[in-house]
């Protein structure tokens, strides 16, 4: 049974399997999730990191075409850089 009233998020190993939403959001939010197994502390859910800051999925290649080429590539040339053929 999802315990929504306390400080201390629980749920059970059923929850995991029907309400994974829900704890999922409480980790996505920062709360550490208790697990229990027929009445007794089983395992502790956590996020991975602090959430913040979220570095970006992919790097600035145009900034990186600049320091690498201040004088613009060709295409060609960024391509053979890619591939190390320098």
């Amino acid at each position: 049974m999802i315990d929504y009233l306390s400080d201390m998020k629980t749920a059970t190993v059923a929850d995991l399997r029907n309400n994974f939403a829900s704890v999922s959001k409480w980790i996505h939010d920062g709360e550490t999730v208790t697990i229990t197994k027929r009445g007794f502390h089983f395992a502790t859910l956590e996020p991975s990191r602090k959430r913040g800051k979220v570095a970006p999925d992919w790097p600035d290649r145009t900034a990186w075409r600049r320091r690498i080429f201040p004088d613009g590539p060709t295409s060609g040339e960024a391509l053979d850089y890619d591939r190390g053929n320098t």
